[in-house]
């Protein structure tokens, strides 16, 4: 708890650092923030109930692709100028209402290409199925 506790507390102290030298209102920049993981939680849950193939290892690594290619977006217009990474310019013009539909449809996307590829099976696996 005390862990947890301090690391909520230099997020927070982060955050008040990063919104007291923006012009974007807290609430945009918090809501932004959120849209992050929002699309990777709604295309999990999707891929969970409506897709049959999707197991645990698929969805893990559709939401990990889904933050990463979101945490790209997000900070594309930061990143963009530094040189070899100015194909994110277009990503950076994105705005953020539209963050939650896209992570959702690369976590979908991920997930289903995830669950198309074998595995191997262990043999305690063999022994459950």
């Amino acid at each position: 708890s005390l862990a947890w506790g301090l690391l909520l507390i230099v997020a927070a102290l982060a955050f008040h650092a990063v919104s007291a030298t923006s012009r974007t209102p807290a609430v945009v920049l918090a809501l932004s923030i959120a849209s992050v993981t929002y699309g990777a939680l709604l295309g999990s849950y999707v891929l969970a109930g409506r897709w049959p193939r999707a197991r645990g290892r698929d969805i893990i690594g559709a939401v990990a692709i889904t933050v990463t290619a979101m945490l790209l977006v997000v900070f594309a217009s930061r990143l963009a100028p530094i040189a070899g990474l100015g194909w994110l310019a277009p990503a950076g013009r994105l705005a953020w209402p539209w963050y939650v539909p896209l992570g959702t449809l690369i976590a979908l996307g991920s997930g289903v290409a995830l669950s198309l590829v074998p595995h191997r099976v262990r043999p305690a696996e063999a022994a459950v199925a």
